[in-house]
């Protein structure tokens, strides 16, 4: 069954909660790696997964080909020293758990090695993803590609290449009373009109904030989803995302840049308020009431 499958209202605080208490038992780590997929056990075994800023060690079994059920998991101490990316030394090879805005947990894996009892050298880069009020009937696998695949072929591999009804995007808002209660709907019906026409990619973030305002949730978000500031480093001030800010710009998650991990973005100042831009918004005014 591994070989066939590698070959071919509820809130946050669940998957927390499971993550926090199902025992924590002792996890047998292979010598291939720090995430692999035991063939004979039928299990795979994460050494450090994130999930809203906290490292945990996680296990999953194999429920069938295309679904896994949460099994082990402990929280990491601060302590334990995790072994770092090979293109990035300041930064924890951990992999990442993000929320779209469809309500879906995505937990994206790259380089999963294969273990059979030896040294295996194949790896995959594999997508689970499970809804916020399915959580307890396990993760589904939503791609499993060779890590070897050519940019071109992973995005074929992966799907990303093919626009969707509900893709798997990230609108952002930062807290603040300058946001109209209705910015945040009418943002989202705007791209719903555009999914409707073909248009819905995945890996889309659209990042609006205040510069004053709180967005210390905001930023865990896109810390989620792999974004680095400029000092190649989780952002943590909306100051380091603000000086990046772009409408047709993009990142590539945790810094990999090997075009297979990449975000569209929008990193935008509140459009209402941004001084910046104050003579567009007089414009739109005038365009607005001669129509």
């Amino acid at each position: 069954m591994a070989k066939k499958m590698f070959a071919d209202n509820y809130k946050i605080d669940l998957l927390r909660i499971l993550l926090l208490t199902l025992p924590a038992l002792s996890f047998a780590h292979a010598e291939t790696g720090l995430r692999y997929f035991d063939i004979e056990k039928q299990s795979l075994i994460d050494s450090c997964v994130k999930y809203e800023g906290i490292e945990y060690q996680v296990s999953f079994n194999l429920k069938n080909s295309s679904r896994l059920n949460l099994n082990d998991a402990q929280l990491i101490d601060k302590n334990v020293a995790i072994e770092p990316f090979d293109h990035n030394f300041d930064l924890k090879n951990c992999s990442l758990i993000s929320k779209d805005e469809n309500s879906v947990l995505n937990y994206k894996l790259f380089a999963l090695e294969l273990f059979d009892g030896s040294a295996n050298n194949e790896a995959y880069d594999v997508k689970l993803f499970a809804r916020e009020d399915e959580l307890l009937d396990g993760f589904a696998v939503g791609y499993v590609c060779n890590s070897t695949l050519s940019t071109a072929d992973f995005l074929r591999c992966n799907q990303s290449n093919i626009p969707k009804i509900k893709p798997e995007n990230y609108p952002i808002f930062g807290k603040s009373d300058k946001f109209p209660e209705y910015f945040e709907d009418d943002y989202k019906q705007i791209m719903d009109i555009l999914y409707d026409m073909g248009l819905g990619y995945d890996d889309w973030v659209y990042f609006s904030y205040e510069l004053d305002g709180d967005n210390r949730e905001a930023l865990q978000k896109l810390r989620n989803l792999g974004f680095l500031s400029k000092e190649n480093d989780f952002a943590n001030t909306i100051e380091q995302v603000h000086e990046t800010r772009s409408c047709l710009g993009g990142f590539s998650a945790l810094g990999t840049r090997n075009g297979k991990r990449e975000f569209d973005y929008c990193v935008q100042p509140n459009p209402l308020t941004d001084p910046v831009i104050e003579y567009d918004r007089q414009e739109w005014v005038k365009v607005s009431f001669t129509k």
